[in-house]
């Protein structure tokens, strides 16, 4: 034990091990590709979304799920949730069944990749496909433009974890 303390370079060592295993563990190569993705910029959509294409339904992850994964897929599912239901609460266009549901899931999929100005133009197209009036396009880029609104940034699990913090007293 002696040995350990005046070895001041295998101490931080050993600590800095301790991170990098840490990292390695966590598997947040999605996030440095998202960052990557934005010029180094952080872009909380875009994470949001490659969040979800990683660990979400579908997604690439095929391994454990940890609470504060399960907690934030969650998070967005539910935004995204009130998101819908406050877009169709304020369409002004009179929507029943079978087009209020299909707009949704013409919508959903723009609203999931795209943001702001680059919704209107796809979103009109898709639904041109099924509908051609122009009254429901005009309610589908409603309904694109206020869910894209109300897709909110804060999306993260609420936890206390601090795995790397508890490895540190047995090093010392």
């Amino acid at each position: 034990m002696y040995a350990f303390h005046n070895k001041r370079g295998t101490r931080i060592n050993a600590l800095a091990g301790g991170w990098v295993a840490d990292a390695a563990s966590l598997g947040l190569h999605w996030l440095y590709d998202s960052l990557l993705a934005s010029e180094g910029a952080l872009d909380i959509r875009d994470c949001q979304r490659r969040f979800l294409a990683f660990f979400g339904p579908g997604g690439l992850w095929q391994g454990y799920i940890d609470n504060p994964t399960r907690v934030t897929l969650n998070n967005l599912n539910t935004i995204e949730q009130k998101a819908i239901e406050q877009a169709q609460s304020t369409t002004t266009a009179e929507l029943t069944g079978e087009p209020k549901r299909v707009l949704v899931q013409e919508v959903l999929p723009y609203t999931r990749r795209l943001s702001g100005g680059q919704l209107a133009a796809p979103v009109r197209k898709a639904i041109g496909l099924t509908y051609q009036e122009p009254e429901i396009q005009k309610a589908g880029v409603h309904l694109a433009r206020t869910i894209d609104r109300h897709l909110l940034p804060e999306s993260g699990a609420d936890d206390m974890q601090l795995p790397a913090v508890s490895k540190l007293p047995p090093l010392w």
